[in-house]
């Protein structure tokens, strides 16, 4: 070995022993946990590898030498254990790794290098060691290896290849992002592994010394780079992959053409496809109806046409940015069902009587103002007629008021069953039903309030098998000439009706401004 070759390892080999010591460092201050744990591990172990071969090169004796050569199989034992140990952590399959796996990763460099220490005394791992000397130093040239050693080798590549068989096989479904991570990775174990194997096989025998340190001084830079530049270990890709997959939203990635490049599981499953059937689609092909990418960020309702039944979800797009440049567009959707139908069902509650299912005082009123104001505005005809029970307390207090409530909810049933999709029933207080009736004026309000109280004259009630009877007053107002409010429209209504009911009820009465009172039918 020349003295420039060999001060150029020398210098080689502690340099990047420094720097994996530093990066070690650098790994250690993140955020602890197993993954940057296990892959801090996986530095000191390089650096000590690198950092035994500049030793060794230092030695004074065959002896030194020989010492510094076990220094040194102490992390080559320890880095392909490492490496597939960390290759599972970083891609989130930890769990594949059982007990006795865990137990047998670690008994085996555990028991080769005491094979190492204990060599001169068996010689199943190394038979002999020749040294030359270098400037006064003894360097390792050349090993005898015995039958051993060469198991140890296939194990340790077989548990390097498998490690980044793993990374690269899970790297394809990662962002661009973390496929460069993995690919730096990669890099970063099969160039050591290449030197190694050319150091092994003696593919260079021009070169004396040894050249693992340039496979770790070129690995040393690109994880230096990855571990500052790439933020390797910020964020494992996998945590985000995992996190995508097990999104319960429906995530599309399209691209700046609206084809489909990418889609979760959850996606998947909304569009009930094969991955082979959707990818490259432009929405309106997945979508029915169709969703609309836009420009600009939106979030809006969308109801699915599927067979099991109506489905919401709120949908939301965002356009992808890039360099001031709109490269494709994100799409969410989240099933919203359950909070729209509790939506609904809240909004039921707000404008529903609960006995009769009829529209509640509050709900008929802001719908009748509406009414009242296009008939107002357009000279459009619309009457109102103000419906009460007779004799309601008298029911109540001789059957019970369970058996009242069956007779308003009949009552509401016939109603609703005798008149026009556009007219709006209500259930305005206790035993009062109001009946706003759009586009009808005077002389057709009057004949359908007098078919309706016959309609309950003729009704047999009949509660748990007893047979009622009831009859109902009735009070008509038609909207007139002059602008009135609903709630002077409603007073007529109610001034007749109870006009009605001090003529003697079972009947309707029209509330009339020039015959006032009103006058009785």
């Amino acid at each position: 070995m020349g003295t420039f070759e060999y001060t150029l390892f020398l210098i080689l080999s502690f340099l990047t022993s420094l720097l994996m010591v530093v990066m070690a460092v650098r790994v250690f201050s993140l955020k602890s946990s197993p993954v940057t744990r296990i892959f801090g591990s996986l530095l000191i172990a390089i650096s000590l590898w690198a950092f035994a071969i500049g030793g060794g090169m230092l030695s004074t004796s065959p002896h030194m030498a020989f010492n510094w050569i076990i220094l040194r199989m102490a992390g080559v034992l320890a880095v392909p254990t490492l490496w597939l140990v960390f290759a599972h952590h970083f891609t989130h399959r930890q769990e594949k790794i059982r007990a006795w796996h865990a137990w047998l990763l670690g008994f085996i460099p555990l028991a080769t290098f005491i094979l190492v220490i204990t060599s001169a005394h068996h010689q199943l791992l190394i038979v002999a060691i020749d040294y030359v000397q270098v400037d006064g130093y003894w360097v390792d040239a050349d090993w005898q290896i015995g039958p051993l050693f060469w198991v140890h080798m296939i194990y340790s590549f077989l548990l390097v290849l498998i490690g980044n068989v793993i990374l690269l096989r899970h790297a394809w479904r990662w962002s661009k992002q973390y496929r460069k991570q993995a690919v730096i990775l990669t890099l970063a174990t099969i160039l050591p592994l290449f030197t190694n194997a050319a150091l092994t096989f003696n593919f260079f025998p021009s070169i004396k010394g040894n050249y693992d340190v340039v496979g770790f001084a070129v690995a040393a830079g690109l994880l230096t780079w990855g571990l500052f530049a790439e933020q390797i270990l910020d964020l494992t890709p996998i945590a985000h992959q995992i996190l995508v997959e097990h999104m319960p939203d429906a995530l599309f990635v399209f691209d700046e053409e609206q084809r489909l490049v990418d889609v979760n599981p959850a996606g998947l499953a909304f569009l009930d496809k094969p991955l082979s059937q959707v990818m490259a689609h432009q929405p309106s092909a997945l979508f029915d109806p169709p969703i609309v990418l836009s420009l600009e960020e939106s979030t809006l309702t969308y109801a699915p046409k599927t067979g099991t039944g109506l489905k919401w979800f709120q949908v939301h797009n965002l356009p992808l940015i890039h360099n001031n440049l709109i490269i494709g567009n994100l799409l969410t959707l989240r099933d919203i069902t359950r909070q729209q139908q509790l939506m609904n069902e809240l909004r039921q509650l707000a404008t529903t009587d609960s006995l009769t299912g009829l529209a509640n005082r509050r709900h008929f009123m802001d719908q009748s103002i509406q009414y009242l104001h296009h008939a107002q505005r357009y000279s459009h005809d619309l009457s109102l007629l103000m419906i009460d029970i007779d004799h309601f307390k008298a029911i109540n207090d001789q059957f019970g008021h369970g058996v009242g409530d069956q007779i308003l909810t009949k009552l509401a049933e016939v109603l609703a069953q005798n008149i026009r999709s556009v007219d709006i029933l209500s259930r305005y207080g206790g035993e009062e039903f109001c009946l706003l009736l759009p586009e009808t004026p005077l002389e057709a309000a009057h004949p359908m309030a007098e078919r309706l109280r016959w309609l309950v004259k003729e009704t047999n009630f009949t509660v748990d098998g007893i047979p009622h009877r009831i009859s109902v007053s009735v009070g008509v107002a038609s909207l007139q000439a002059e602008k009135i409010s609903m709630d002077t429209l409603i007073n007529r209504a109610d001034q007749a009706m109870y006009h009605a009911k001090r003529n003697g009820r079972d009947q309707v009465i029209v509330w009339n401004s020039a015959t006032n009172p009103p006058e009785a039918s």
